[in-house]
């Protein structure tokens, strides 16, 4: 998962939309919201992740947030302690499903012992994206891509061009390495190290995703969703201002997810959507005054898939929210 920017006066609003909703009906979304008021230590949430305890992490601006269903403890840097975060802004959250969380913050790389709480930094320099995949952290510093190893010197695995600054990552299952930037579009490696330039036209990638069915999924700022598929086609979804249900609420889409039923939720800076691949049709999550149907509207940030759940996250004039769907998430441990 990558940085994501904030814009000013905007806050960020976290959804956790159910994936089955059998009291309500599978159309109907409902939320219970998390906020201030309830332990979380600011408004603007940049990454979301969920321990293999069912534990909600919340990366903010301002800290580290870890919840449990009942209570959130809030994290940040104590210059008195020798444990502790290395920075306040919590870029992106990852780990292992083996009791380690990958914390990457402004000043490089935290890792989080679950079984102990104790908390060191791994990677002290600056990063400009991380992701836990294929057994494996992996980094990137500037236009090199490292595999982090905790005996000794990181295994440099991907060079791209000299002045490329790169913003997202993504190992695949077949052993290849897709490498998002600023401004050259999408770099493919394969176990050979042999490097290809993709989609180079393409503007800031924001994120990148795998789904079941193995397709790619890129995220951009200026030119929408980008699907490669398994055969190397590739599809361009964008807005479609004549036909919506054809199209993105916006061409700056942040972030991708794939719920339990195939379908893919889209945060973009004008909302969170989703896309049904049963029919080929976008839907755009609108605000509603009932108590069975609410969204996430404004800007759309990042998403996440739960347990139980799809998780979204977007800014809004109104205020920040976390909210947990009721009746579906399980209860989460302490």
């Amino acid at each position: 998962m990558t940085t994501r920017r904030v814009y000013p006066l905007l806050l960020l609003i976290t959804a956790l939309i159910a994936l089955l909703a059998p009291l309500h009906g599978a159309d109907e979304i409902l939320f219970s919201k998390i906020g201030i008021e309830k332990g979380l230590s600011q408004l603007s949430v940049m990454t979301i992740y969920q321990d293999e305890l069912g534990n909600m992490w919340f990366g903010t601006r301002e800290g580290l947030n870890i919840y449990n269903g009942n209570r959130m403890k809030v994290l940040q840097p104590d210059s008195r302690a020798k444990h502790t975060l290395s920075g306040n802004l919590i870029k992106n959250i990852d780990g292992d499903d083996m009791g380690n969380v990958y914390i990457h913050t402004q000043n490089g790389i935290d890792l989080y012992e679950l079984r102990s709480g104790f908390i060191s930094q791994i990677i002290k320099i600056q990063v400009n994206a991380m992701i836990y995949e294929e057994n494996h952290l992996w980094y990137a510093l500037q236009n090199r891509v490292y595999k982090y190893n905790p005996d000794g010197a990181p295994l440099l695995v991907a060079e791209v061009g000299e002045e490329e600054q790169i913003t997202a990552l993504l190992p695949t299952s077949n052993g290849r390495l897709y490498i998002g930037t600023v401004a050259s579009g999408i770099y493919r490696a394969d176990r050979k190290a042999n490097i290809a330039q993709i989609l180079d036209h393409c503007g800031r990638i924001s994120h990148l995703y795998e789904d079941s069915r193995k397709n790619i999924w890129v995220s951009s700022w200026d030119e929408g969703l980008y699907r490669i598929g398994t055969d190397g086609k590739i599809t361009n979804f964008r807005k479609n201002k004549d036909n919506p249900a054809k199209g993105l609420s916006s061409d700056f889409v942040r972030v991708v997810c794939e719920d339990n039923e195939g379908d893919l939720w889209i945060g973009t800076r004008q909302g969170l959507d989703k896309l049904d691949r049963k029919n080929n049709s976008f839907h755009t999550m609108t605000r509603s005054c009932t108590t069975t149907e609410v969204s996430a509207t404004s800007q759309s940030g990042h998403c996440i898939k739960t347990n139980k759940a799809i998780s979204g996250l977007a800014p809004t004039s109104v205020g920040s929210t976390i909210s947990i769907p009721d009746q579906t998430l399980s209860p989460l441990t302490t």
